[in-house]
């Protein structure tokens, strides 16, 4: 789980920074936010590709592929200002995270029961963003002493230790046997099954939207939304910060708030049910989503980025 966590250095990084600073890249705003989603609309082929990869492997060397190439990826978003090598790394990285995202999910629910199952996945979502609060926060604050170059250097550098620990310490434990199926065949008889289970179809609607809305759009765009706001300073209770150290603070309280949210909110959804977690967080998302629409000052954008994270959290 933490090598899963030291991936996320680079990519939540790049939320916290990018919007704010595209000139660093030689960007235009449109073309920071195609490549903010890039590396989710190459999921929706690499997500049917991993799990091939793992029915044929197993889970030990697709894992380890992705690894190395998250640290690859993590130096082309340093080292390169070119738009297609740039878009390139963010697809990369889509390929990457499927099966990281499978790994860990395929680890969580094979020791999982349902009277634990949603406690588990909470806790497991609560270390991996530990990655993705140190990329928002010391990605942020060191872009604005260093510069992006170094930052994301040592991010790779720290990515590969954690890889290389992981490759180490796992070495001697039994590998997780191969599932010998047709590949392609079984993938599309899930996607078969999915499509012809109205219960699912409705999940999978709920999860596009909160990808889109809080992922997307939130996440994404939430530096452009500040430095819009207030320029290239946020002032709040007489301190003065960088709009790029903002976000990242900001970015990564959201991210913070699921070390204890997260958990507590998987055991409230085996207490009572996964409709009733899910239809408050929705609601407690709407209520986030309008008073950010609708407000223009510092104390009341902060309450409604947190209860948008808060709703992100339990719905994710």
């Amino acid at each position: 789980m933490l090598a899963v966590a030291a991936t996320l250095l680079g990519d939540s990084m790049l939320y916290a920074v990018m919007p704010s600073q595209p000139e660093a890249w030689s960007l235009s705003v449109p073309a920071v936010g195609l490549l903010l989603s890039a590396n989710r609309l190459v999921r929706l082929v690499t997500n049917s590709v991993a799990a091939i990869a793992f029915e044929r492997f197993g889970a030990r060397a697709p894992f380890t592929f992705a690894l190395v190439l998250s640290v690859g990826v993590t130096l082309a978003y340093g080292w390169s200002t070119a738009f297609v090598v740039l878009l390139g790394a963010r697809m990369l990285w889509g390929t990457s995270w499927s099966m990281l995202r499978l790994g860990g999910f395929w680890t969580v629910l094979d020791e999982a029961r349902d009277d634990n199952r949603g406690l588990l996945m909470g806790a497991y979502n609560a270390i991996v963003r530990m990655g993705s609060v140190g990329g928002a926060l010391i990605g942020a604050t060191l872009t604005d002493a260093i510069g992006h170059r170094p930052t994301l250097t040592i991010f790779a550098g720290t990515m590969a230790v954690a890889g290389g620990v992981w490759f180490v310490s796992t070495r001697g434990q039994r590998p997780v046997e191969r599932v010998e199926t047709s590949g392609g065949t079984s993938t599309m008889a899930g996607l078969v099954a999915v499509l012809a289970d109205r219960r699912l179809l409705v999940t999978g609607a709920g999860g596009l939207i909160t990808g889109l809305v809080f992922s997307g759009l939130v996440t994404a765009s939430l530096g452009f939304f500040l430095k819009e706001h207030f320029g290239d300073e946020v002032a709040f209770l007489g301190i003065a910060m960088g709009v790029t150290s903002a976000t990242g603070w900001l970015l990564g309280a959201q991210w913070s708030l699921g070390l204890p949210l997260a958990p507590l909110l998987g055991h409230l959804s085996d207490r009572f049910g996964r409709v009733p977690v899910t239809s408050g967080g929705f609601a407690l998302g709407a209520v986030g989503l309008a008073i950010l629409a609708l407000s223009s000052t510092v104390p009341l954008i902060l309450v409604g980025v947190l209860v948008s994270f808060v709703a992100a959290t339990g719905l994710t």
